[in-house]
């Protein structure tokens, strides 16, 4: 039974991705779970990684999340105009208000009694420690922050690395130098069973057709891929984004699983700019003609939580 019981420990379930297709359908984190995240530029790759970040730092996890893109208290002002979002269309009351993000950092929302009431809610996130690239992050800096982690490691449940790209290279040799860091995450993930999350760009398309990426896609080295026990990939569905209304659809694909294998499953999921956040339901899709188009599964699967049966008929575009 020793050997039944560490797989079921280390198997665990001790987080989740704030995002309800990923959370049914992977079950949440593991403790000893890699994972990497890709999409193109502007696609949701921080706000999903901060999606993550705060779920779990609500729930009184320690989550270390490693900002190298972002500026200071960034994901902190994201946050807060979420919280401000919700209070705002929950509400109804503020028909002269135009929501949006630009407009929250901008100054332009006067709405300060529901901003003071967000700034007393974000102590909530406490135990969510946010580090900076400041003046630049390279290998020996990641040896020193896990270095300082491992020294606190009661305070320590979950590290988030947005993202991988945004190291200082100091090698002529950028795909060995990120193989490199890809392993030492790794090798701190296996010792201090801690999960790991790390995010990073895809390329452009070599086949214009493809509209899910897949681990191929991954920019720079296949060692990001090869290293991982998770592998998500996100990109944008034109189809059914709404514009005019904020709501910007994109596909999430589990391309790489250790546990179930990989799939063709995709989820349809909607990004509410205007909430800064994912809506709950999403559409139950399966990838078709290596990635090149999507189609409706019709007899959804237990894990299904949260997915919505079509409208109307089955649906396929390309």
């Amino acid at each position: 039974m020793q050997i039944y019981n560490s797989m079921v420990e280390a198997n665990k379930t001790i987080g989740s991705y704030g995002i309800s297709f990923l959370d049914d359908y992977l079950g949440g984190i593991k403790q000893s779970d890699f994972i990497l995240i890709g999409a193109g530029t502007g696609l949701g790759k921080s706000s999903l990684s901060y999606a993550i970040a705060f779920s779990n730092a609500l729930a009184g996890r320690h989550v270390h999340l490693l900002a190298l893109e972002a500026d200071e208290n960034e994901p902190f002002h994201k946050k807060m105009y979420q919280l401000l979002a919700q209070k705002y269309y929950d509400s109804g009351k503020y028909k002269h208000v135009e929501m949006s993000y630009s407009n929250f950092v901008r100054g332009k929302i006067d709405l300060p009694e529901l901003i003071a009431e967000c700034e007393l809610e974000l102590d909530k996130y406490y135990k969510l420690a946010v580090h900076y690239k400041d003046d630049g992050f390279s290998v020996d800096t990641l040896v020193d922050k896990l270095h300082e982690i491992t020294m606190i490691r009661n305070k320590c449940d979950m590290i988030i690395l947005d993202h991988i790209d945004y190291f200082d290279i100091i090698s002529d040799n950028e795909n060995r130098e990120v193989s490199e860091i890809m392993q030492l995450l790794r090798q701190f993930n296996i010792t201090w069973k801690i999960p790991i999350i790390v995010v990073s760009h895809v390329r452009k398309k070599g086949n214009r057709k493809q509209i899910i990426p897949d681990i191929d896609d991954f920019h720079g080295t296949s060692n990001k891929a090869k290293q991982v026990k998770t592998a998500i990939t996100l990109a944008p569905d034109y189809e059914h984004t709404d514009y005019e209304s904020g709501k910007f659809a994109t596909f999430i694909s589990v391309q790489k699983d250790r546990i179930s294998g990989g799939s063709n499953i995709v989820g349809g999921c909607i990004f509410d700019r205007n909430r800064n956040t994912y809506e709950g339901r999403y559409r139950l899709l399966r990838s078709i003609n290596y990635g090149e188009g999507v189609e409706e599964i019709e007899n959804r699967p237990s894990w299904a939580n949260h997915s919505t049966r079509p409208e109307q008929q089955r649906l396929t575009y390309t």
